[in-house]
């Protein structure tokens, strides 16, 4: 409740349920003994005194608890208006709420883009605050912002990995071409400056693609941890705390497309390979370089282990698809087609019963469910049974169907007359 003009520095655990929005954009948090309609702000006592001192502001129209909303027994507030600006509309604020697209905006954004919102999905957050925060988990909001902000900084870490392992197979490749350089003497001098030219651009260019991914990551992350403190701030004003969690929602959308879209490559996956051509002394003379610099992911050939798993209540459709078609032979193996439909080979595995869900993980690697063996098998292309990924004693029981998950190196299982949806965290 605000009943004075205390301050508090931004590192203080103390919360007000209404902060002076001015004071607030100079980083500082006092609390809010009013709210002043023409300013569409709240105010601490200093800014209330600043109203009364100033001939402009003296007939400014400003609220106090009286003019607050009580329910049941609770203390006289301050009325609850959001503070948050349309960055569209000079600055307005944003105090109305979409239904039908869940979004919140200011009056012209509403008036503009959403004229054809039937009215009884716009909402004045003011006057419908408390219909419209029981919609809205501000605290699930929170949550997934913590959870987005983690993978972010997760991502960012693996991109500072992924970065020294290709410098490291950079300087590994640079290594080889020099041997083979002094092997060929002066007569390949000038390929192995050719072959030099071209692993260069394509060590910038998996840089640059490396750093571009990394501050795209950056930025997202500063946009969440951004909406979370906003979001924090507004812990006592619901209305606030609303439009904040509502634009929290919109950059965790964004969030998720970004990392949807992004195809990401793990650590071990660079690396840049430079192979001799062991015939190219019989054709020095007309050869534009000294071998072949490659920039390629690296085949997995170790197990899969369980780092950590997750249940949740879902439905999956697994649309995993690659070079070969993998299909389960409802007994104790697959079956392996190639991308026209031909038959190419079937597999067998005392480990599998029951056979069924099928999926590749992008790497060489096959992961077959069995059904009522309860586990998942890892294969290589080849058919070679690499081991089981996952035992019933993890938690499985009848499933169905399989989904490696590439870029977050997660295994997803959905299980028979069951809507949970198992996760398991791959190292």
């Amino acid at each position: 409740m605000a009943t004075g003009g205390r301050s508090v520095s931004k590192t203080s655990e103390e919360c007000f349920d209404f902060i002076c929005t001015s004071c607030d954009r100079e980083n500082k948090t006092l609390e809010a003994v009013r709210y002043c309609v023409e300013c569409s702000g709240y105010c601490c006592q200093l800014c209330t005194d600043m109203h009364k001192k100033f001939p402009a502001l003296s007939n400014h129209n400003l609220l106090d608890v009286s003019q607050g909303k009580q329910a049941g027994n609770q203390q006289p507030r301050l009325p609850e208006f959001p503070t948050e600006r349309c960055g569209t509309h000079h600055g307005k604020v944003l105090d109305m709420y979409c239904k039908k697209h869940n979004v919140v905006g200011c009056s012209t954004c509403i008036s503009k883009d959403h004229r054809s919102c039937p009215d009884s999905q716009i909402y004045s957050i003011p006057e419908m605050i408390n219909t419209l925060f029981n919609l809205s988990n501000s605290k699930q909001t929170q949550s997934i912002l913590k959870d987005l902000m983690n993978s972010m900084s997760s991502i960012s870490d693996s991109k500072d990995d992924q970065l020294a392992t290709l410098i490291k197979a950079r300087n590994e490749a640079l290594k080889e071409i020099t041997k083979f350089q002094k092997a060929l003497e002066t007569a390949v001098k000038k390929g192995a400056e050719i072959s030099k030219k071209v692993l260069e651009n394509t060590y910038k260019k998996l840089e640059e693609e490396i750093l571009h991914d990394k501050a795209e990551v950056q930025k997202t992350k500063d946009a969440l941890q951004n909406s979370s403190k906003i979001l924090q701030k507004a812990e006592g004003n619901r209305a606030q705390r609303f439009v904040c969690t509502k634009l929290a929602e919109t950059q965790m959308k964004e969030a998720d497309d970004q990392m949807s879209k992004r195809i990401l490559k793990n650590l071990e996956d660079v690396q840049l390979l430079f192979t001799p051509n062991q015939s190219l002394m019989n054709y020095i003379n007309g050869l534009h370089g000294i071998g072949e610099v490659v920039g390629r992911t690296k085949k997995r050939t170790d197990l899969y282990k369980v780092k950590g798993s997750t249940d949740i209540n879902i439905r999956l459709t697994d649309d995993s698809s690659s070079g070969n078609m993998y299909v389960g032979d409802c007994r104790n193996g697959i079956v392996c087609f190639d991308d026209a439909g031909n038959y190419l080979s079937t597999y067998n595995d005392n480990d599998l019963s029951a056979t069924d869900g099928v999926c590749v993980d992008g790497r060489g690697n096959i992961l077959v469910v069995g059904c009522l063996s309860n586990n998942v098998v890892q294969f290589n292309e080849d058919g070679k049974k690499i081991g089981v990924v996952i035992k019933q004693q993890d938690g499985l029981q009848s499933q169905l169907s399989v989904c490696f998950h590439q870029k977050l190196n997660r295994l997803f299982v959905s299980m028979v007359g069951s809507d949970v949806l198992k996760i398991y965290e791959l190292e």
